[in-house]
């Protein structure tokens, strides 16, 4: 499956390998508003919005939302101090209109996954919170299965089917078509 990150080079203008995304109107007014030369500027926040929210081929996304931000802000925008919440609407159209519902899916339970984790870092064990702990600490494998399990349907759907070892394509002729 491509996706814009398929294309990305820091020097390259999103708009130049990602025409599609001229059709949507969000995305078309968001090109057409930019007076900046080349239209960098919009181009330098689609790459950012294609940074924080694909999957495939994104270095980043193992990292938690607030981490990806910051690099994000600071290595593709340019700017440490980013206003992300004044661009909250054109973030939920992209991670709604180009973001499958399994990716959408996978990337909450990750979030929930890292609010939970600080949670457990920052709250101490003591005779009031033992049971609580004990109890969040005794779910996590339930829920880092589920994680698991979405996340090889999402490989198998994106691999088309069934992997043979290796990883390698089978040809027609071996899985019997010819």
């Amino acid at each position: 499956m491509k996706t814009p990150l398929s294309n990305y080079d820091s020097n390259t203008n999103f708009w130049n390998v990602n025409k599609e995304f001229k059709v949507f109107k969000t995305f078309k007014e968001l090109f057409d508003k930019d007076k900046s030369k080349d239209k960098i500027a919009s181009s330098n926040l689609m790459w950012a919005l294609a940074h924080l929210y694909e999957r495939e081929g994104n270095r980043l996304i193992k990292m938690s939302v607030d981490d990806r931000k910051q690099i994000i802000a600071e290595d593709i925008l340019g700017d440490p101090q980013f206003n992300w919440e004044k661009y909250q609407k054109l973030m939920d159209y992209y991670n709604n209109t180009c973001i499958d519902s399994l990716d959408r899916t996978i990337s909450s339970l990750e979030d929930k996954l890292d609010e939970r984790n600080k949670f457990l870092i920052d709250t101490k064990y003591n005779l009031q919170t033992a049971k609580i702990l004990d109890d969040i600490f005794a779910s996590t494998a339930k829920i880092q299965a589920l994680l698991d399990e979405m996340k090889a349907k999402r490989d198998k759907d994106l691999s088309g089917g069934e992997q043979t070892k290796g990883g390698f394509t089978e040809s027609a002729s071996e899985k019997g078509v010819i």
